[in-house]
């Protein structure tokens, strides 16, 4: 049997028979090479012991043994959790967590990465234009952008980006291929020859386009050929119905006739009232419908699903010095009123070409 003898106030489970802490160091970069600064390092087994990276992306930190668990985190990268394995630098290349900043966006001057952009930008998603089957543009993109307020109203369709002034129009600036075009222009373009539609939001835009954007831009980029020696078709067809929001509802011709009398009594009780019991009870049995009719004209003329049928016909293809989109484009869309449709034509055509190396 083999004895041990501990000293004084010193127990087996005190640090003496455990392993020394390891050293680890490193430096922390992105995908760039690009030092990151108050990335946080730690043990995965003891958060409250950790460090972080300094200016040039720099750490040094004790663990307990080769076999602990390191853990890299920063905000906008993703997490990595690594073993030492016996080595005692450890360096880590920390990836973006956040994809969609380098998504493109088109401004005044071009296109850059969102994650470039200081102002508030809006962009609508393409296919969500193709599953709306409106006969105005403005319609199909109703309730898809944060901040961008678009009625329907009967005198027409009306948006609104950074609020109402109090001189002159508030509608926003509208920019289709770096060409400045009219509302009307806009709410008829098809939907799809649409390749990218942004919104700027903020007062950033008069920077660019001037006074004409104190109420916002509406940045329009149509489709053009990709790939060469190719031409694309492509056909998009769609049907849809509409139906009334709201209906008024409304009292028999009998029951108007009785509450119309009562309310006469009442205000004036010597006087005749406009409706005699005569009359109230011809409304009451409609054995003379000529005389004293019962009709309600919303549902009599009202269509209640109007149908709109949308065909869209794209033909795309480039060259290595030109590059062209032809678009063909028909619509037909009933309204409420019987008998009341409308027609819809589009024809696009866009050609880039590019005549020499040196012009572009």
């Amino acid at each position: 049997m083999l004895l041990v003898a501990y000293p004084i106030g010193i127990t087996a489970s005190d640090n003496v028979f455990q392993q020394e802490d390891v050293l680890i160091k490193g430096k922390i970069t992105d995908s760039k090479g690009d030092p990151l600064v108050g990335v946080n390092v730690y043990e995965t087994s003891n958060v409250s012991q950790g460090v972080i990276t300094d200016f040039e992306g720099n750490y040094v930190i004790e663990i307990s043994s080769n076999d602990s668990e390191l853990t890299f985190s920063y905000i906008g990268f993703l997490t990595q959790k690594l073993r030492p394995s016996g080595r005692n630098e450890i360096n880590v290349i920390l990836e973006d967590e956040f994809n969609d900043l380098d998504e493109i966006v088109v401004v005044g001057y071009g296109t850059q990465k969102k994650v470039n952009m200081t102002g508030a930008v809006a962009s609508v998603d393409k296919k969500m234009l193709d599953d709306r089957p409106t006969e105005n543009l403005l319609k199909s993109i109703q309730g898809t952008v944060p901040g961008v307020v678009i009625i329907d109203r009967p005198s027409g369709v009306s948006i609104n980006i950074r609020g109402r002034g109090n001189l002159g129009s508030s509608s926003p600036l509208y920019i289709v291929d770096g060409v400045e075009v009219s509302s009307d222009f806009f709410g008829s373009l098809d939907p799809n020859s649409i390749e990218n539609l942004t919104f700027l939001k903020d007062a950033s835009s008069a920077a660019i386009y001037g006074a004409k954007a104190a109420y916002g831009v509406v940045l329009v980029k149509t489709k053009t050929g990709n790939g060469i020696g190719k031409c694309e078709i492509s056909y998009n067809g769609s049907v849809g119905f509409a139906k009334p929001t709201y209906l008024p509802k409304t009292v028999s011709s009998y029951d108007y006739a009785k509450l119309y009398r009562q309310a006469s009594l009442n205000s004036n009780p010597n006087a005749e009232p406009f409706f005699t019991e005569e009359m109230v009870e011809h409304y009451r049995t409609g054995d003379s419908p000529d005389l004293y009719p019962n009709t309600d004209w919303i549902d009599l003329l009202m269509n209640k699903n109007p149908m709109t049928t949308k065909h869209s016909l794209q033909f795309a293809g480039s060259t290595e010095k030109m590059s062209y989109n032809i678009g063909l484009g028909y619509m037909n869309y009933e309204t409420f009123a019987p008998g009341v449709e409308n027609d819809k034509y589009n024809f696009s055509l866009k050609v880039s070409s590019s005549l020499s190396d040196l012009l572009f």
